[in-house]
């Protein structure tokens, strides 16, 4: 039985953003995978428990993401990992455990708008950070996923540039 830890920045909650969304289906599929038995873990941000369990109906764990959950994650055979949380947990990175970069959401891209009212030198700083955050999911990544069409051909180059 692999074990499978599914990581998003984002919360588990009563509101969910499309990332958190996208990590739930990826942890409900796996873990009612009927022709193979997974054990899934999703690590979130934030969990509001109540919603945690409707989301799992405990056929997955979900637990808070930390410096130690991602300790014990980066132990995990197979780690599903979307924007800069590589960077935030060196310990995901430096696992020798199967890195698939989850590369649905662009968000080095978002980030080019929603920085646009900071100061220039914040701004820069926001930016680089996205784009490292980037850089490191497609140097560490053993698999990518993305939506397809055009969202490949952006991942495409940057995996040639990277």
């Amino acid at each position: 039985m692999s074990i499978i830890a599914i990581l998003t920045g984002e919360v588990i909650g009563e509101r969910l953003a499309g990332p958190a969304i996208r990590a739930i289906a990826i942890a409900r599929a796996l873990a009612n995978d009927p022709g193979i038995q997974h054990e899934v873990i999703l690590l979130a941000a934030s969990v509001d428990d109540g919603v945690a369990e409707q989301v799992s109906n405990g056929a997955f764990r979900v637990d808070v993401l930390s410096d130690e959950t991602a300790k014990a994650a980066s132990q995990c055979e197979i780690i599903i990992v979307q924007g800069d949380l590589l960077d935030r947990y060196p310990a995901l990175a430096a696992s020798d455990a199967c890195v698939i970069a989850d590369l649905y959401d662009p968000y080095h891209l978002e980030v080019l708008e929603q920085s646009a009212s900071l100061a220039p030198e914040r701004r820069r700083a926001t930016i680089a950070a996205s784009v490292s955050a980037i850089g490191s999911l497609l140097a560490r990544g053993d698999l990518f996923l993305d939506v397809g069409g055009r969202q490949r051909d952006l991942w495409t180059g940057a995996l040639a540039s990277a």
